[in-house]
Formats: C-alpha cells, sequence, structure tokens
C-alpha cells in the first residue's frame, strides 16, 4: 500500500524533527559534561548525567506512573539545580 504524498512529506518533517531535538540534547549533553569539569564538584554533574532527565514535571510524573504499573518502588519527582530538568528518585523529600 503506497502512502499518499503528503503523508511522506509529514514523516519527513517528523523525522527532521526529532533528528534536532536528538542533536540539541547531545549539545546540551556535551555542555553540561564541560561545565562539570570546570564548575564545582564534578560528581554532582556526572550523577545528573547518569539519570533519566525530562524536560517537564508531567513527563517526570507520567514516567514515575508507567513505572507503578511494573512494582516498582513509589517514586517522586524533583527538579534538578544542574541541568534544570526533571528526574526521578524514591527517596523521601527532606524537611
Amino acid at each position: 500500500m503506497k502512502k499518499n504524498p503528503q503523508t511522506r512529506k509529514r514523516m519527513r518533517r517528523r523525522q527532521k524533527e526529532r533528528k534536532k531535538q536528538q542533536a540539541a540534547k547531545r549539545r546540551e549533553d556535551y555542555y553540561l559534561r564541560l561545565a562539570a569539569r570546570y564548575l564545582g564538584d564534578p560528581r554532582e554533574y556526572s550523577m545528573c548525567l547518569s539519570k533519566e532527565r525530562y524536560e517537564t514535571k508531567g513527563a517526570a510524573l507520567a514516567a514515575a506512573n508507567r513505572r507503578l504499573m511494573y512494582d516498582a518502588p513509589q517514586l517522586r519527582v524533583y527538579n534538578c539545580p544542574f541541568c534544570r530538568g526533571w528526574h526521578l528518585t524514591s527517596k523521601p523529600e527532606r524537611l
């Protein structure tokens, strides 16, 4: 079954957008690693880079809820001061 030309155009546009997003993420990770070398305690930055990063709090909450379906421990989300993204943790919030 052949796809019509508009569907192909849409697919190509989505692929280009996905590639742009991936390139932006790679650039951002590069600069974070570079900053880790020259700013502050590099262990803090390296801990951040080894974690899954979510752009929004909603995306992080959705990921935490998906993991609950697979008997994962209760997770909460927090805003990372290093990458300004959102991460998941099983540790309770400090008061």
